[in-house]
């Protein structure tokens, strides 16, 4: 969701300072007619956060929401998906033209630096957050947080120079970025650039290009970066029966335009089956 729609009271660490941009939290579920009732029980302002804001809930008009414009990528130049991601892509697109949407291919500019600045507020300011709490108690990390750390120890800490520019950078990214939305209310993309992988997987081949892991996700850094509300939408499965969604987003304060497309996908698709047993 848009930073400050839903409280983070009761997240661990502290959803503060420059992370907070970013540090959000939202609802998961099966359904998206779960989502909706989680999303209006949730959103809101909260006395244990200051970020959250009085916004009121709005769902848009049958009428209305056909009349969104929605632009649709299978990549984004940079990192590729696999074959069953594209797939997923292209059905989602016209299954949303066939409920009478208008759906044009339209990939923004600028979503490279937004996934360069994203690291500068997830990664290094989250690190500066969780560093304090998290040294000489390597024993009681888990393997991702151990990993995460590591990561962060490799770069440079924040100085307020930095700080400030990374702020000036995110804001002028985002102008670029809204701009460029100005006739495409939603986008629809991929969620990352594969299905669901092994545990401590980092690295894989698409497309003839090894895909490290945080690139793999780039795909949902940009709208954490950007304060972009974003929903998954399972459309198919990869060859293991593992399911692979696509990603429904809009410009901040859309939550309800994003579930409102996004319930209408799942109209189309049907709700997500369970994966096999493990």
């Amino acid at each position: 969701p848009t930073p400050g729609r839903i409280p983070a009271t009761g997240h661990f660490p502290q959803s503060a300072g420059p992370f907070a941009l970013t540090g959000v939290v939202g609802p998961m579920a099966r359904t998206m007619g779960d989502l909706k009732i989680l999303f209006e029980v949730m959103q809101g302002p909260d006395i244990g956060d200051p970020s959250a804001a009085p916004v009121p809930v709005r769902w848009p008009d049958r009428n209305d929401l056909k009349k969104t414009r929605i632009g649709y990528f299978e990549d984004d130049g940079r990192t590729p998906v696999t074959s069953e991601t594209r797939t997923a892509i292209k059905s989602a697109a016209e299954a949303l033209r066939n409920a009478g949407f208008e759906v044009e291919p339209f990939c923004p500019e600028g979503l490279e630096k937004a996934r360069q600045l994203w690291w500068k507020y997830f990664g290094i300011a989250g690190g500066m957050l969780l560093g304090p709490m998290t040294k000489g108690r390597d024993g009681e990390l888990s393997p991702i947080l151990k990993e995460f750390n590591s990561w962060v120890a490799a770069e440079p800490s924040h100085t307020a120079q930095s700080l400030l520019e990374s702020w000036i950078e995110r804001d002028l990214v985002r102008m670029q970025i809204f701009e460029q939305m100005e006739n495409f209310q939603v986008l629809l993309c991929p969620v990352a650039s594969i299905p669901a992988f092994r545990h401590r997987e980092r690295r894989w081949q698409i497309e003839g290009k090894t895909v490290e892991y945080l690139d793999a996700w780039s795909y949902c850094e940009w709208f954490n970066l950007l304060g972009m509300p974003a929903a998954t939408v399972p459309i198919t499965s990869s060859g293991e029966g593992l399911p692979i969604g696509v990603q429904i987003a809009a410009r901040p304060w859309g939550e309800e335009l994003v579930l409102a497309v996004a319930h209408s996908l799942e109209q189309q698709h049907g709700v997500s089956r369970r994966p096999p047993e493990i």
